[in-house]
């Protein structure tokens, strides 16, 4: 999901009412952009400030989705590992 963290605007999440703004404070989001990785019930996982060029970021995805970040991988143990 996509949402502009200065605005008002309703952003519902896990059954409460936020504003993408309270929403963003929430996550503790203090940069922009930034990606939050939440799990598959909400839960969330981690951020990753500013942008991250494709490449990286497919890489991130799979950090996270192989479940490394959950196991105590390291992101440089897994980028060493996975030139």
């Amino acid at each position: 999901m996509k949402l502009d963290a200065e605005a008002g605007d309703p952003a519902p999440y896990d059954g409460k009412a936020f504003t993408s703004r309270t929403l963003a404070a929430y996550f503790r989001i203090n940069g922009y952009p930034t990606t939050v990785f939440l799990r598959a019930n909400g839960e969330h996982l981690v951020n990753v400030p500013g942008y991250v060029e494709p490449d990286k970021f497919l890489k991130s995805l799979r950090y996270v989705g192989d479940g490394h970040l959950e196991r105590g991988v390291t992101w440089e143990e897994y980028s060493a590992r996975s030139k």
